[in-house]
């Protein structure tokens, strides 16, 4: 791991790349951001989305520790509400190479998925790497850089999801054992719940110990596959 990703502190995006533009095209008003960022301003998203959203400008340092807009944070969102495709994507290759470098090397040679899942295992917990690499890959093609075709074309599905998929599977094939299928088919609750759920869960610490950091991003990890779907 790299001295940058260790003094960073914060663990990489984990939210998917098109919430992260959405939030900073809410960011920009006539031009204009705010002189201080808060949930006020993205308040069209959940507040698990938020929550991310704001995670992952902390991780590429777009706001000071008093949540004021830096330089590149008004320059990389103003790119994006003008509709300056190059400056965006310059500006977004300079984010990439600048906080993943290490992510930067596998992405660069003729690796594979797993390459990359390991790159980012001291980085994030166990159960939110794929969401990571997902970000990572798709901020990487949108931004122009080269990512190798293995990874390029892989799906990033969560462990969780597959294993939806499957009983989604023996639903509609009959395969699994109706008794089984009762007692592992998961309930899934209403959108306001939802919603509900994902206000009131934590802000993420990056003081925690291991074990509540892992048992953090379980938690929200389940939460986003219900709000979020697939992306």
């Amino acid at each position: 791991m790299s001295k940058r990703q260790t003094d960073s502190l914060k663990p990489p995006p984990y939210l998917p790349f098109p919430s992260f533009k959405t939030g900073l095209k809410a960011l920009v008003h006539d031009g204009e951001l705010p002189a201080q960022v808060d949930s006020s301003v993205v308040s069209s998203m959940s507040g698990g989305t938020q929550r991310a959203f704001f995670s992952a400008l902390r991780f590429f340092q777009l706001l000071d520790d008093d949540s004021h807009p830096t330089k590149s944070l008004q320059e990389l969102a103003g790119a994006l509400d003008r509709d300056d495709a190059e400056s965006w994507k310059r500006l977004l290759a300079d984010l990439i190479q600048t906080f993943y470098p290490d992510q930067q090397l596998v992405t660069l040679a003729k690796s594979t998925p797993s390459a990359l899942i390991k790159s980012f295992e001291d980085l994030v917990g166990a159960t939110m790497i794929a969401p990571a690499c997902r970000f990572m890959v798709s901020a990487s093609k949108e931004a122009g850089l080269p990512v190798a075709p293995h990874i390029a074309k892989h799906k990033w599905k969560s462990a969780s999801r597959q294993r939806r998929q499957k009983r989604a599977e023996n639903d509609r094939t009959g395969g699994e054992d109706v008794g089984v299928r009762e007692a592992t088919n998961d309930s899934v609750p209403p959108e306001s719940l939802r919603h509900a759920l994902l206000d009131k869960y934590p802000d993420f610490d990056p003081s925690w110990g291991s074990e509540i950091q892992q048992s953090w991003f379980e938690g929200y990890r389940r939460l986003m596959d219900m709000m979020e779907g697939e992306n």
